[in-house]
């Protein structure tokens, strides 16, 4: 058991779905916010009956029938996950008996951390072996799945392994474009250091193959169940790369939208690496109007911390209103169907600190409904943080997206008073962890 400031990962200690762990497709939000609770209190700690894609239960749906059985707001014990053309469930029946425990993606690969599962037949039989990347390419073992496909631990001639995702095409467009879109993010998102590394893509007439990068640290979830203790030191400097990260990611006109534990993965060092752009949404800097957006541009011109702008103003060209995210770490003006902008990955990123410190989520939890209100933040109730981690998240998480600080307000926040940000960004700083 891991006691986190009263929090525990232990509780959460269960069988999944490789492929949903390191690869999950979070929950498109529904059009109609959940309804208030009455009856609210500090959320608790993630157990096992918590879903580990979204983090709590989602309200019901009542046009998808059969996700929870009789009780679509019922959690049950284990992960896989059910789809429409309209929106994402994920319920919980018991994983394949052939899945390993976790999957873990990195520069070095180990046998040994793999469920030895060989396909039953040749997942490139539908790709013509016509260049140098492919030829070469041997698909070793599947080591997930999920609703869009599997993914394999691939080598090419050299020794060098890759996570290959392999998606089946049903002829939908609207499928083929969230594909692509997929790629187009990981291709622009090559530029940033903190990012998994686009390898390879290519269609088939049947299917859609992407090579990426491994990691061998596992993700930030895995890693942090496994400790007898974990560390605030830690969390705060993994929290200090995840916001380097999405600002790099930022600055190319992404917005990841599923910013999480199970999506942020641990290198060789042990140095974040942000994953699975499903979700992402896309902008273009260099198209915005000088004359529409002065603003815009002579933040741009200046650029640092000041661009892009975060936060869903007249002055900003990027904003949208997709109810795209992950429950539990999503904000409120998602569920409410408002603009928002990059803004919301930040968030996120404090959700993700709130509950390395805690073990838990920073929403009320109506134990009459067995469910938590994700319009209702509820950060620390018990007031067991310190001063400052208390302050930070309080700020951070705060309902109203205008009131949340900037990016160089949150790098100046004495919570990272022992971040030396400049080397940060240059990987010099070590991880204050023998990994």
């Amino acid at each position: 058991m891991i006691t986190l400031h009263g929090g525990s990962w232990g509780a959460r200690d269960i069988q999944r779905d490789p492929f949903v762990s390191a690869y999950p497709r979070a929950t498109a939000i529904p059009t109609t916010p959940p309804e208030p609770t009455t009856r609210c209190q500090a959320a608790p700690f993630r157990s096992t009956c918590v879903s580990l894609i979204h983090l709590f239960t989602p309200p019901a749906t009542p046009d998808i029938e059969g996700a929870r059985g009789s009780d679509p707001r019922k959690p049950c014990s284990n992960v896989t996950e059910i789809s429409s053309p309209a929106t994402t469930l994920h319920s919980l029946p018991t994983p394949p008996a052939t899945s390993a425990t976790c999957l873990i993606v990195g520069d070095h690969y180990s046998t040994s951390l793999y469920a030895h599962h060989l396909p039953d037949e040749d997942p490139l039989a539908s790709f013509e072996r016509d260049d140098a990347f492919i030829s070469t390419l041997t698909i070793d073992e599947k080591i997930g799945e999920g609703s869009y496909g599997l993914i394999y631990c691939g080598s090419v001639t050299g020794g060098k392994f890759f996570a290959i995702k392999l998606m089946k095409k049903t002829g939908d467009a609207e499928q083929d474009s969230v594909f692509q879109e997929e790629i187009d993010a990981m291709e622009r998102a090559v530029e940033s250091d903190w990012a998994v590394k686009l390898k390879y893509w290519r269609y088939s007439e049947t299917h859609v193959l992407i090579a990426m990068s491994l990691f061998s640290g596992g993700n930030l979830y895995d890693y942090a169940k496994t400790q007898r203790s974990f560390e605030p030191d830690l969390a705060i400097f993994w929290a200090a790369e995840i916001l380097l990260g999405l600002h790099s990611l930022h600055t190319l006109g992404i917005i990841h939208r599923d910013i999480k534990p199970e999506n942020v993965m641990l290198d060789v060092s042990g140095h974040i690496k942000i994953i699975d752009f499903g979700l992402a949404k896309l902008f273009d800097h260099n198209s915005v109007s000088r004359e529409d957006y002065p603003l815009f541009h002579s933040l741009k011109k200046t650029g640092g911390d000041l661009f892009p702008q975060i936060w869903a103003l007249d002055s900003n060209p990027h904003t949208t209103a997709e109810p795209f995210g992950t429950q539990g770490f999503a904000p409120p003006e998602l569920w409410q169907r408002r603009h928002y902008s990059f803004g919301v990955d930040y968030f996120a990123m404090s959700c993700v600190l709130y509950e390395l410190l805690t073990g838990k989520l920073p929403f009320a939890y109506d134990s009459a409904t067995d469910n938590y209100d994700v319009m209702n933040i509820a950060v620390d109730l018990d007031e067991t943080l310190p001063d400052v981690q208390r302050d930070f998240l309080r700020k951070t998480l705060i309902p109203n997206p205008v009131l949340r600080p900037s990016v160089s307000h949150m790098k100046r926040h004495l919570l990272f008073k022992n971040i030396n940000w400049h080397a940060l960004a240059r990987c010099e700083l070590d991880p204050p962890i023998s990994f």
